[in-house]
């Protein structure tokens, strides 16, 4: 279950989340809720950007093959980025 928060969420503080609470402007998913926090879980932060890939539909096909095989993610990531480092990108 993620939380969305921000810097103003002092709540993480009593719970030793602290280091999930986002810089001042800023706003991001924990894994802790106010109220069910759960010591044994560790502490972990993601953007608006990463909870897209499990949101929408055409991206969670990515997702669910790479969960389900890591060594096809690092084929296609090297793949990737090798190419990528070897040919550039068109970004200036």
């Amino acid at each position: 279950e993620w939380t969305f928060v921000g810097h103003d969420d002092v709540w993480l503080d009593e719970y030793g989340a602290e280091e999930l609470r986002p810089a001042p402007g800023k706003r991001q998913f924990v894994n802790k809720v106010l109220g069910k926090i759960d010591g044994e879980e560790p502490n972990q932060m993601m953007l608006v950007t990463d909870m897209i890939l499990a949101w929408d539909p055409d991206f969670r096909v990515y997702l669910e093959e790479y969960a389900a095989s890591e060594a096809k993610l690092k084929q296609d990531f090297g793949a990737a980025f090798k190419k990528l480092t070897e040919l550039g990108c068109g970004f200036q």
